[in-house]
């Protein structure tokens, strides 16, 4: 396979288990190997571990094989992962040339031990062609005659369990504990019925699945009862019905055997993978489907649960020429791979059903010919992805309907990937819902890599089927329900070649005809089963976006980011995607447009760079990423009557962008009936667009009965420039600061009156503050800097500057910085900067307002005449320290490359203060994020001296950042 067939999810598909999963994607960047390389079939690299000597890290990709020289048992490791993402989404960074010695010994290695397993095979071949020798036969006789008896006894037993099941009715057993199942289960593993024992335990989930789960409970206990009775018949069957009964059960089978069979050769599609916990087993399944005869294949991976699978599968996407040995069966499904002919290519197209009915028609056939199928797997073909009354199903041409698994968690996404058009789904299906395991979009295959789940039982829905079938299945079900020792198993004998059957069952011993009738009457249902008709209407095509997807190393470093440590710079590489032209990926818009919808941070930038489909999929979705768009295709009058709290809001400030006055009359029209939180929230949203026209509401707003909402408006008024509210807290503020020949002359307000509450000044200090240092801080906060530009003032240096000596100082400052911020005027900032209060520790939130008012050329200009003259900036207590640990956006260059040069020197000294001073290096952490990241070659070489222990990892943290940025902005360069 070419680096290009490779995605992200394909490669984390090879993943053992989760955390290798994250510590691959951690290690899939350049800038953490040594040494990188590939040649044909094989890339190699050296990634520098926590010892003295690199990792040696090799995979050869037809297989893949790995191997790697850390003390991992995991299969692949973290670093093996690694490399392959790398290659896989930066194949460039490798380079070409012939394999270094230990790579090629490597190989050489592999190519012996093939060669000897391969004579190995085929000394088994010759020898099993001779025949068995008759001691060996004997004594395998004799294992496997007293396993069997075991495992009669332990059937025969769990026969009589049934049996009283059902005689004293299914309605108690949701009381019962998990110990009621689990006990029945260890005995059967006793008897060495392991297959029986997982489905009894598996009931136990049934009585938490919901509605429905008594059918459920009574449908699998009578294929229980089915596999019981085929039991005791079981040397009367067919010899391939006798092997599904066998392996249904749990009796070993010799793979040995299995591989010698015949080969079924064809170019193998992996259309699906899925690993699931079964108690103390992990169990993957690989899904395979021939591309020339369209057979379907079953790879199954087994390892202890706390324990890697052992086995490296084929990832999904790959189209492999190969022969397969299939399980002897009455519908061949498992498989293993008898022998590989070439590499893995990609898979250029996926065949399957157009038809879900058809898709159905193949399971029926399958099950009539195995009744004890679990999963069997299907590919659709030309199906849109649909959320129908709290559910997602997937509808086809016809308007025929298949439940997806409420287990699937992908719904969303798999929406977004559509677009609402036709697509591909490759899954399995488990007789009731259809669970996606990958997409064929555009012809690009996508793997859905799910988590690791524990295999439960699903609640299947009664059987559907002619009314005859129908009503005699909810008979048995009321029997069952209150038991046949309370209610005779009465079923009426629908017609059609079932009755016969069904009268000769009814004849058993009454519990053995309730189930043997159930488990006949739910497998002539599922063989005939058709699917519903979806006839709903569905939304109308997301618009088509013709700008280029972003490339796919960029792609990867998002997902990477994206719950990851580098989580932060998000917000940047979406800058850098707007610059770019390009749009997100598909698959990424649910986790992007949700992180929004939790980190409200993120909302302006992304609603900048959603593409077209991200605004239609958020109008699919209205109650949780309406921050998008809100609902398409209704009016904002219509939301604003009927819609529910959120909806109104968005609704609120759309129509402010297109028609403010209406937005106005609409929130007239319901102002009267709105509760006091909901009026709060309306006064809040106008923050959006404030204009002047929305002064007398928010006057009126005033004298609101509600505090909050009295607040609310208290707290806009001040930023309408000449506002009656801002006249009057100018006048207060006048009235309580002048300056004379004495200098300045501070005189609080020495009472609260009723116009001052008005206007938003809270009468009731917090503690620890006067009265009268309070009301002076409010009326100060709310009058508008033009108050102070009148001729008996000094300049605002001037100003700031007394403020040290006056006892009022610290009240001024604080409060005169909130006009500063709220106006972005950059003198006022300078100087109130310029002239910190003793205590400017405790004000972090209004520095960083005052530093963004500068501007960042002043900002930097500022900072930077200080750090010249200062010799260790990096130290409790300096206040041009302060100012940096405060800035938190980006600086410019000249600025950056002076930090860095007291960064180099702080750390390279012997001894210091800010060696064990938290803010410095929180401060290293945080400034990876704010410097131009083509500075980082500057800081690369750079080791801290002394033993600092875990603060070192603050510095390389600091390296690391900037160094994911660097390849950040070349990923997205234009």
């Amino acid at each position: 396979m070419s680096a290009a067939v490779w995605s992200t999810d394909q490669v984390l598909a090879l993943a053992p288990d989760a955390s290798s999963a994250k510590s691959g994607k951690d290690l899939g960047t350049p800038r953490k190997w040594v040494r990188l390389g590939q040649a044909e079939g094989v890339i190699w690299g050296e990634c520098q571990g926590s010892g003295s000597t690199p990792y040696r890290v090799q995979v050869e990709l037809s297989e893949p094989a790995f191997h790697c020289s850390c003390p991992s048992r995991k299969f692949p490791c973290k670093h093996g992962l690694g490399l392959l993402l790398i290659w896989a989404g930066q194949s460039s960074a490798l380079s070409q040339g012939d394999p270094p010695t230990w790579v090629s010994e490597w190989l050489e290695g592999r190519a012996q031990r093939a060669e000897k397993k391969a004579a190995k095979d085929q000394a088994k071949q010759e020898k099993s062609e001779r025949g068995e020798p008759a001691i060996d036969r004997v004594a395998k006789q004799k294992r496997e005659s007293a396993r069997r008896i075991k495992v009669v006894d332990g059937l025969d037993e769990l026969a009589r369990w049934l049996s009283d099941l059902v005689r004293q009715g299914l309605a108690g057993v949701s009381d019962r504990p998990p110990s009621f199942w689990d006990d029945r289960a260890r005995r059967l593993i006793d008897a060495q019925a392991p297959g029986v024992a997982r489905r009894v335990r598996q009931l136990a989930d049934l009585p938490t699945t919901g509605e429905g789960w008594q059918g459920a409970l009574l449908d699998r206990l009578a294929r229980l009862h089915l596999m019981i009775e085929a039991h005791r018949r079981i040397d009367s069957l067919p010899p391939d019905v006798q092997a599904d009964l066998r392996a249904a059960v749990g009796y070993p089978i010799d793979l040995d055997e299995v591989r010698a069979g015949p080969g079924f050769r064809d170019h193998w599609q992996v259309v699906g993978q899925r690993t699931e916990r079964e108690e103390m087993l992990r169990v993957r399944r690989t899904w395979l489907v021939g591309r020339t005869t369209g057979q379907p294949a079953l790879l199954l991976d087994f390892s202890h649960v706390r324990q890697p699978i052992a086995e490296v599968s084929i990832p999904p996407g790959a189209e492999i020429d190969a022969d397969l040995s299939f399980f002897s069966s009455a519908f061949p499904l498992r498989a293993l791979v008898k022998a590989r002919h070439g590499a893995p290519s990609a898979i250029a197209e996926i065949g399957g059903f157009s038809r879900i009915a058809d898709a159905l028609a193949a399971h029926a056939g399958a099950i009539a010919k195995n009744p004890w199928l679990e999963t069997f797997p299907i590919v659709l073909l030309g199906v849109v992805p649909v959320f129908r009354d709290e559910q997602w199903i997937v509808r086809d041409a016809e308007c025929r309907a298949l439940p997806i698994s409420p287990r699937f968690e992908g719904g969303w996404s798999l929406l977004a990937a559509s677009g609402g058009r036709p697509i591909s789904i490759a899954g399995e299906y488990d007789g009731a819902c259809f669970l996606p395991l990958s997409t064929v979009i555009d012809g690009r295959f996508r793997a859905i890599v799910g988590p690791e789940a524990e295999a439960r039982a699903t609640a299947l829905p009664s059987p559907e089927g002619p009314p005859e079938i129908a009503r005699a299945w909810q008979q048995a079900s009321a029997v069952a329900m209150v038991g046949v020792a309370r209610k005779p198993a009465a079923i009426e004998l629908p017609d059609g070649p079932i009755g016969p059957a069904l009268q000769k069952i009814q004849g058993q011993e009454p519990t053995a005809a309730l189930l043997g009738s159930s488990a006949l009457l739910t497998l002539y249902a599922r063989a005939g089963q058709r699917p519903p008709t979806d006839d709903g209407p569905i939304p109308d095509p997301a618009p088509r976006d013709h700008r280029p997807e972003c490339r796919p190393e960029a792609a990867n470093r998002l997902r990477s980011m994206i719950g990851g440590p580098y989580v932060a710079m998000i917000e940047e590489w979406l800058d850098l995607l707007a610059e770019s032209g390009c749009r997100l990926p598909d698959d990424l818009l649910v986790d992007l447009i949700d992180l929004g919808r939790r980190e409200s941070v993120y909302r302006p930038m992304l609603q900048k760079v959603v593409s077209a489909r991200g605004r239609w999929l958020s109008a699919q979705n209205p109650t949780a990423w309406g921050y998008l768009g809100g609902e398409a295709g209704r009016d904002p009058e219509e939301v604003w009557q009927t819609g529910a709290k959120k909806e109104r809001l968005v609704a609120l400030r759309e129509l402010r962008a297109s028609d403010p006055a209406k937005a106005r009359h609409l929130i007239a029209t319901t102002w009267s009936t709105e509760p006091a939180d909901g009026r709060a929230a309306i006064v809040e949203a106008l923050g959006e667009g404030l204009q002047p026209e929305d002064e007398p509401f928010l006057e009126s707003a005033l004298d609101d009965r509600a505090k909050t909402v009295r607040r609310a408006a208290a707290e806009l008024l001040p930023r309408l420039t000449g506002s009656r509210l801002s006249a009057r807290m100018a006048e207060r503020a006048r009235a309580c600061v002048r300056w004379s020949d004495q200098g300045l002359i501070v005189d609080p307000p020495k009472a609260s009156d009723a116009a001052m509450v008005r206007d938003g000044v809270e009468p009731k200090p917090p503690v620890g503050t006067g009265e009268r240092a309070w009301w002076l801080r409010q009326i100060i906060a709310a009058a508008p800097l033009s108050t102070w530009a009148t001729t008996d003032l000094p300049t605002p240096d001037r100003l700031i500057a007394s403020l040290r000596s006056n006892p009022w100082g610290q009240d001024l400052w604080i409060s005169l910085s909130r006009p500063v911020v709220r106006e972005r005027d950059g003198d006022w900032a300078e100087a109130l900067l310029r002239n910190l209060p003793g205590e400017e520790y405790g004000l972090p939130g209004l520095i960083r307002g005052l530093l963004q008012s500068m501007g960042p050329d002043r900002r930097d200009a500022m900072i930077l005449e200080s750090l010249r003259v200062e010799d260790r900036v990096f130290r409790p207590g300096s206040p041009t320290f302060h100012l940096l640990y405060m800035i938190q956006a980006p600086i410019g260059e000249e600025l950056a490359r002076e930090v860095l040069r007291h960064i180099r020197e702080e750390i390279a000294a012997d001894g210091g203060e800010s060696k064990y001073d938290r803010f410095f290096w929180a401060y290293l952490n945080a400034l990876g994020s704010r410097v131009p990241p083509h500075l980082a070659s500057e800081v690369e070489g750079v080791s801290p001296s002394g033993d600092l222990g875990h603060l070192v990892q603050y510095f390389h943290q600091f390296v690391s950042t900037l160094q994911q940025r660097r390849e950040m902005h070349q990923e997205l360069a234009r």
